[in-house]
């Protein structure tokens, strides 16, 4: 029987709920990649309010891995974006199974040997550049790379 003892970077549900919410403060609750042809979100603004919860999901610029990662960062807002759709559809199955080359261009994905995703730039969908710390502190805002 597998071992299903709960890793010490594991959130429980009221943590991945408050962590939800400090990702859309941080996007204005708005997908942040917002790649054409892929984006689910409201086409005008962004936004993935409106969107089933099903459609909306963290993603992890470094992967965690199959079954998880024992790296204490992984569930930190550096290594976290906000992206409308699920692995395989949306801007998150852009950044997983479509154009895995322009996401990790862009910083939506991290390669896993990267000591820390904090410091590396992302690109937004309006084409800015910046940094995304660890700090839940600077949650609400971005840093210019």
């Amino acid at each position: 029987m597998a071992d299903r003892r709960r890793s010490a970077q594991a959130l429980s549900a009221a943590e991945w709920q408050a962590l939800e919410h400090l990702l859309k403060v941080r996007s204005g609750a708005c997908c942040e990649a917002r790649v054409p042809g892929w984006c689910l979100a409201d086409a005008r603004t962004g936004s993935v309010e409106r969107l089933p919860r099903w459609r909306v999901s963290i993603h992890h610029r470094r992967a965690r891995g199959m079954g998880g990662t024992s790296r204490p960062d992984v569930n930190q807002p550096g290594n976290l974006l906000l992206l409308c759709g699920d692995g395989v559809s949306g801007c998150h199955g852009w950044a997983t199974v479509g154009d895995v080359a322009e996401a990790t261009r862009r910083g939506v994905v991290v390669p896993l040997g990267c000591a820390d995703p904090a410091g590396v730039p992302v690109e937004l969908w309006s084409g800015r550049v910046v940094l995304l710390g660890h700090t839940y502190q600077h949650v609400g805002w971005y840093v210019p790379a």
